[in-house]
């Protein structure tokens, strides 16, 4: 069956082209509600055309969020997407979708990450549309407009949905132009430090002082001996500040602290560390944060859904690995919830985040092909 799947979307293969053409040009920063709203509306009137159940997930803040409901079964395979991208309004004025039809690669801002992933997740529901497939299975896609910052009035619902759900797919980009399925994500997370020492003239009474950013300095070592490379273990100080004026001792001192971790039980023993961390002189300071996405660890499950994939891409003549990430995604929120997640199923190139973000396209009927196929499957007695 993945043939024939496969077969038509080639056979639509420019008009594909030309709606990611049309999706990565109405920009969807994650900062622009009303942008991300018009998106919605849009993604939303292409599903109901496909006979598909549309309700918005109504933000004050965020930009509303769209929940897709399509055929009906016992099982139900949760399929996640977002489409709020971190590029500023404007982008593409400066650099536009642009298609090299010779390279057989297309560019433009959110292309890889993750607009590719929107179309996949359209155009299989347009290839059971049009050959007729009922994949027996209740098939959920929900698309989020604040992936990018943090998925913070998107996660309940997320983890709502994975309750229900047997699997989930997250139509991720895989990773580098070699498309490899992701099968595992470090925890992501971070903290703040602030520290409060005492001002002082620093040439005439610098004694009377208590330099916070002297303070900072030992508090920065600490973090980064935290540091494991056998566990997968980081924390970066990735952001300082501090002090007034050169002449005077500084009273406050800030850092941004980054933090990924490989396993939950791993996350809880460094967040207790970090935490527990004391001042080296007399200023004062104060911690806070920890985890905000729980680690997608390797699972057996996991593992057995990818090597479905990865028969499928063979059949088609294709070989996609697996691997994984310090990056997160939602993918980490549904994993830590015991739901069987295959994550990076999307588009496959490089660049995400960047100018020089591209996919290369002749993956993208293969992708899509092979989510099709894999909720087909789901659906069989």
């Amino acid at each position: 069956m993945i043939s024939k799947i496969y077969n038509w979307l080639n056979d639509h293969e420019m008009e594909i082209l030309a709606e990611l053409e049309e999706m990565v040009n109405t920009e969807t920063p994650s900062d622009r509600k009303d942008l991300l709203d018009l998106f919605s509306i849009s993604l939303a009137q292409k599903f109901s055309d496909l006979g598909a159940e549309t309700k918005f997930i109504l933000e004050s803040k965020a930009g509303n969020h769209l929940k897709v409901e399509y055929g009906q079964g016992e099982k139900q395979a949760l399929i996640l997407c977002h489409f709020d991208t971190v590029f500023a309004a404007g982008t593409v004025a400066q650099r536009p979708f642009t298609y090299d039809a010779d390279k057989k690669i297309a560019r433009g801002p959110g292309v890889l990450d993750m607009k590719a992933g929107i179309i996949s997740a359209l155009w299989a529901i347009k290839a059971f549309e049009a050959l007729e497939i009922s994949p027996e299975v209740k098939v959920v896609l929900l698309f989020n407009s604040d992936e990018e910052v943090g998925s913070r009035s998107s996660r309940p619902y997320i983890e709502e949905e994975a309750k229900k759900s047997d699997v989930v797919f997250v139509l991720e980009p895989g990773i580098g132009p070699e498309g490899t399925y992701k099968l595992w994500r470090k925890g992501t997370g971070g903290f703040r430090v602030n520290i409060t020492g005492k001002a002082s003239h620093a040439g005439a009474n610098p004694e009377e002082g208590i330099s916070a950013i002297d303070e900072l300095s030992y508090l920065i070592q600490k973090i980064h001996a935290l540091n494991n490379p056998l566990t997968g273990t980081t924390l970066n100080v990735g952001v300082v500040g501090g002090g007034t004026r050169g002449n005077v001792v500084a009273q406050d001192a800030w850092a941004q602290v980054d933090l990924r971790v490989m396993t939950a039980q791993e996350g809880e023993r460094v967040v207790r560390e970090v935490l527990a961390i004391e001042p080296t002189g007399q200023a004062q300071i104060e911690i806070t944060g920890g985890l905000s996405r729980p680690p997608m660890e390797i699972t057996e499950a996991a593992t057995a859904l990818y090597e479905k994939a990865t028969a499928l891409a063979k059949e088609l003549g294709y070989s996609y690995d697996q691997g994984g990430t310090g990056g997160g995604s939602d993918g980490n929120f549904t994993a830590a919830l015991g739901i069987t997640t295959l994550d990076g199923m999307g588009g496959v190139g490089h660049g995400a985040h960047s100018e020089e973000e591209y996919i290369l396209t002749e993956h993208l009927t293969v992708r899509t092909a092979i989510i099709a196929e894999m909720i087909r499957q789901i659906g069989q007695k």
